[in-house]
């Protein structure tokens, strides 16, 4: 019986404890980034597991974001492109139809020779 109040006894005290974790130089800069702390000097000694998966989550919302910018981005650069193409009559059957062309010019050439 000693034996299992011990037991029960250490199960409500760690309950109570939040678990620590010594962030790396990697895991200091990601809290910088997503705003926990302005500077490196006032990260603490050891972080909770909570904050640090926070911070993490935060950033990752932040590069899809950035990335969700970019692919905007090239959709709207692609479109102009495109239309700039157009306005010069090129087009990927013109361009293959020229390159078809050409290629039969060569191996007529090298039939003849």
């Amino acid at each position: 019986m000693g034996s299992l109040r011990g037991l029960r006894l250490a199960a409500d005290t760690y309950s109570h404890r939040v678990p620590l974790h010594k962030p790396t130089d990697w895991e200091k800069k990601i809290l910088i980034w997503a705003g926990r702390f302005k500077k490196e000097d006032e990260i603490p000694e050891t972080v909770s597991f909570e904050m640090l998966d926070a911070a993490k989550n935060k950033i990752r919302v932040k590069i899809s974001y950035v990335m969700i910018a970019l692919t905007v981005a090239g959709c709207i650069l692609m479109v102009i492109e495109g239309k700039k193409a157009a306005r010069r009559h090129e087009s990927l059957t013109s361009l293959n139809l020229e390159k078809k062309a050409r290629l039969r010019e060569e191996a007529m050439k090298a039939k003849t020779e």
